[in-house]
């Protein structure tokens, strides 16, 4: 489904949507992108929502042909409401974006992105001013630990795709999955932890 759109002027700072920025809690370190000119560059492009008009640098080019994919963790699981994309000029911006909740990294490629039906998808139009906000189908994005984005094309259709901000909006659950691991693991019953008093009493035997 193409997905509602939430229109922002300069002013509102994003409240008319009555969501936050997920920027603090994107794990920005293990941000990764594929066929990019600059992998660094994909971290970059996640900043404040103050800063999304920032022009410094270079920004997220995709190498040669149009396609891109940007794997975003996050550290903790988040509820996703909105994305925002400002992309490069003369055609360069992405004009499609779908996305995928809570894939591996790598596990969306440029094999099998046509084929592999995402969460949710968008056509997208070009936004210098950082104005528009697409809305997700909220009932498909919570408890998300990482989104998979992949832009197939730009506006021109050829060249070098370019993005200069991504945004993420929506709710911070602060429930941390590598957490919940420890916790399973440390509360399952370890035969060391359950002796019996004879089993204090029978001498180790030898190892033949």
């Amino acid at each position: 489904m193409p997905g509602d759109v939430c229109t922002h002027d300069h002013d509102c700072g994003g409240e008319g949507c009555g969501s936050s920025s997920l920027h603090p809690f994107i794990n920005h370190p293990r941000i990764a992108a594929w066929n990019a000119e600059d992998d660094a560059a994909a971290a970059r492009v996640f900043r404040p929502w103050e800063d999304r008009l920032i022009r410094e640098g270079e920004p997220l080019r995709s190498d040669d042909d149009p396609e891109l994919i940007v794997h975003v963790p996050f550290t903790s699981d988040v509820k996703v409401r909105g994305v925002m994309v400002i992309g490069g000029g003369s055609g360069s911006a992405p004009s499609k974006l779908k996305c995928w909740v809570n894939k591996a990294p790598g596990e969306i490629d440029f094999s099998n992105a046509d084929r592999k039906t995402p969460t949710q998808q968008w056509d997208l139009a070009e936004d210098f001013a950082g104005e528009l906000e697409y809305q997700t189908d909220f009932t498909q994005f919570q408890a998300v630990s990482s989104l998979t984005l992949y832009f197939p094309t730009n506006v021109r259709g050829d060249g070098a795709t370019e993005v200069w901000f991504i945004g993420l909006r929506g709710e911070g659950t602060l429930n941390r999955r590598d957490m919940i691991v420890t916790a399973v693991y440390e509360a399952r019953a370890m035969p060391q932890d359950h002796k019996t008093p004879d089993d204090e009493n029978v001498p180790c035997m030898p190892a033949v």
